[in-house]
């Protein structure tokens, strides 16, 4: 089966309105075609799709296909959340940024741990002892213990900020307005933080900005 580039996939269109692609593998990594995952609507609900990329030099039109058009499988909803929790995650190790959220069971709901590793080559970029300023939550605090925070200068004077050793940084999320501990909650967070480093770290008309 050639390779079929997801964001050219849009059959059934009676049925499927292509939105995004959220992630895809691309070809492969040579021990299996690549995979993609998107977000799209079907019959005017909205839907999560995956398939199978498909391989140069075979015939067909990757997996699933219909009468050789290339379709999607359209996830049941009790899969959506887990499956893009994954898709979170694979983002986040491809970028460079592997974050983990989670509620242990003595927290109480609405008290989060988080734990951030850099690459080494995003390590090389940022250094060893970078200093990040927390990702604005609504009514969120964060609270780190030595040697994972310090004191630096801010917009409006000095604000208690993060401060990664060796690449590694860890410390806790109190926030007021998310009283569960559900995974789609877990997910939010890591996207926020996530976002708001890769800000920080590669944006150079905005060094050390959190949002």
């Amino acid at each position: 089966m050639p390779y079929i580039d997801p964001g050219d996939v849009h059959a059934p269109r009676k049925n499927w309105e292509l939105l995004s692609v959220d992630f895809t593998t691309g070809h492969g990594d040579g021990n299996q075609p690549g995979w993609a995952v998107a977000t799209g609507l079907w019959d005017g609900h909205p839907a999560t799709g995956v398939r199978w990329n498909g391989e140069d030099g075979e015939s067909g039109a990757g997996n699933p296909q219909s009468r050789g058009h290339p379709t999607w499988f359209i996830l049941p909803d009790e899969l959506v959340e887990p499956v893009m929790a994954k898709v979170a995650k694979l983002k986040e190790e491809r970028d460079g940024v592997d974050c983990n959220v989670w509620s242990p069971p003595e927290y109480s709901p609405g008290a989060w741990k988080v734990s951030i590793r850099l690459s080494p080559e995003k390590q090389k970029i940022a250094g060893s002892g970078f200093v990040f300023f927390h990702p604005k939550m609504s009514r969120g605090v964060f609270h780190a213990k030595d040697p994972y925070v310090v004191l630096s200068q801010g917009e409006k004077g000095l604000e208690l900020c993060g401060k990664f050793m060796e690449g590694y940084w860890e410390g806790d999320l109190y926030t007021n307005d998310l009283q569960t501990k559900a995974d789609a909650v877990a997910t939010q967070i890591r996207e926020t933080i996530v976002a708001s480093l890769k800000r920080q770290i590669f944006d150079e008309q905005e060094p050390n900005v959190g949002h």
